[in-house]
């Protein structure tokens, strides 16, 4: 099955806000009385399209979306995003809040101040550059003559 979102419909009705996606997946429809799927959907996806876009220069994508299991915290992360699309009519101030926390860990991971704990070329690998200079031509043993004055 292809790469959809870092979390589900289930992970977002678990989540301790959950009750509130009827209303949110249905702004059109203040009578609904479950959850559209589709417009849920939608959001995660766009949730983990942005995930994405801060993983990619640090990340191979196509290996971060193959584990098994997925990073718990993108997980997390992913049901913020899509939250905050869901609440975007109307946003409030919480909602943002969490939003903006979790675009701050997005740029410590596209940085590399925070990790997902999966190695990166630049971390070391085939990839990893190698140094290489001639020997120094001055040491503490090539100086000894000189150092009693």
């Amino acid at each position: 099955m292809p790469f959809t979102a870092y979390a589900t419909q289930e992970d977002m009705t678990t989540a301790p806000w959950g009750g509130e996606l009827v209303t949110l997946t249905n702004i059109d429809d203040s009578a609904a009385s479950s959850i559209n799927v589709a417009v849920l959907e939608q959001a995660l996806r766009d949730g983990a399209a942005e995930i994405d876009s801060y993983l990619g220069g640090r990340y191979d994508l196509a290996a971060v979306h193959a584990l098994d299991p997925l990073p718990r915290v993108l997980m997390l992360h992913n049901r913020i995003i899509a939250r905050k699309i869901l609440d975007s009519t109307s946003p409030r101030e919480a909602v943002i809040d969490d939003y903006k926390a979790t675009i701050r860990f997005l740029e410590r991971l596209q940085t590399g101040v925070a990790t997902l704990g999966l190695e990166t070329p630049a971390e070391g690998g085939d990839d990893a550059p190698v140094y290489k200079a001639p020997e120094p031509v001055f040491s503490r043993e090539t100086l000894s003559d000189y150092a009693a004055f």
